[in-house]
């Protein structure tokens, strides 16, 4: 009996501790569980918080950026076919699929017009332009900024303006060193308007030139008129200047010197000139430029600046953050045989 219940003891012995090791067993398993799904809670959460923001970011692109774009593609197909239907012409499909040719459309320039004219297309030019497609400026416009040289101080000459025009033009004059408007009257028998000596400049920056506005388009010449010399320029209209000249010069007789001459057609206008010179220096504000050094200024509407040399100023560049109106030339040269003195201005 004794032995007997000694066996019973042990048998419940190892039933208790197999469910002990089952209970640690199921705990276990339950710790895992309960991991796992706090790992899967907190992985969905961040999942779907990356989707959002995904999509919230895609959103504001599309809206920002990709609709607009798209609004401005259709604008420029409404302009197309506009245009395609007023000259009669078809955009051709390229290779690559991009439409960059016309078919029997001539490309023009200057805001010139294709027109289809007995099988062909001729450009129709906008006024003050011309060639075959519009490419060439006649110098016709209604605003001019002229601006001239100092001369030669031995020979006195009269600053002038002579106009070119088919019709009567109503002329408006504004000299850099006033606010005063002149108004003038030009026609065939009326071409040429002196100017008073100011607009005449030296060296450095001076209030020197005038300001041109006209009623119709016009060719304007800047004119130094002289008993002994006379020098003389087609002007550019203000709306051709440009931010880059490359000076030519002549060759200058004896001591007379080589000019350049700029005045910007806005303000706070800054300027380099990368001094290209056959020999010697140029001196301003009190400092020497040698060959290859670059002079630097600051300049307003209505100032003219200077500088001259007896160096040749060929290959010289002229370089500015906003449009100016470039004059280069002589105070007197060989520009022909027979030793005959000319005062030459190159207009840029």
């Amino acid at each position: 009996m004794q032995v007997y219940e000694e066996i019973k003891r042990e048998d419940d012995d190892h039933r208790y501790d197999d469910l002990k090791m089952e209970e640690k067993k199921i705990k276990n398993d339950h710790v895992v569980v309960l991991l796992w799904k706090k790992w899967i809670k907190t992985n969905c959460l961040a999942l779907t918080i990356n989707m959002l923001t995904t999509g919230i970011i895609l959103t504001v692109i599309y809206f920002i950026v990709i609709a607009p774009l798209r609004q401005k593609l259709a604008d420029i197909d409404m302009r197309l076919t506009a245009i395609e239907k007023q000259n009669g012409t078809k955009l051709r499909e390229s290779e690559n699929g991009e439409s960059t040719n016309l078919d029997t459309h001539t490309t023009c320039y200057n805001g010139g017009i294709s027109k289809k004219t007995n099988n062909e297309c001729i450009c129709v030019c906008t006024k003050g332009f011309l060639g075959k497609q519009c490419e060439y400026s006649g110098g016709k416009d209604t605003s001019f900024m002229v601006i001239f040289q100092e001369g030669i101080s031995c020979f006195p000459t009269t600053p002038k303006i002579l106009v070119a025009s088919e019709n009567t033009t109503r002329l408006s004059i504004r000299y850099f060193n006033e606010n005063k408007i002149h108004t003038i009257t030009m026609d065939k028998s009326n071409t040429e308007y002196n100017l008073s000596k100011s607009v005449l400049p030296s060296d450095g920056i001076h209030v020197a030139g005038v300001e041109l506005h006209s009623d119709k388009g016009i060719n304007v010449y800047g004119f130094s008129f002289g008993t002994e010399v006379s020098e003389g320029y087609s002007s550019m209209p203000t709306r051709f200047a440009s931010t880059k000249y490359i000076i030519p010069t002549l060759p200058a007789f004896y001591i007379y010197k080589n000019m350049i001459a700029l005045t910007p057609c806005y303000q706070n206008t800054v300027v380099s000139i990368n001094l290209k010179l056959k020999s010697g220096s140029v001196t301003y504000d009190n400092k020497q430029y040698s060959n290859n050094d670059t002079i630097r200024i600051m300049v307003n509407k209505y100032d003219t600046f200077q500088l001259s040399t007896t160096s040749d100023l060929s290959g010289t560049m002229v370089t500015s953050s906003k449009p100016v109106i470039v004059v280069s030339g002589n105070q007197c040269n060989f520009a022909v045989p027979d030793n005959i003195r000319l005062v030459v201005v190159i207009h840029l």
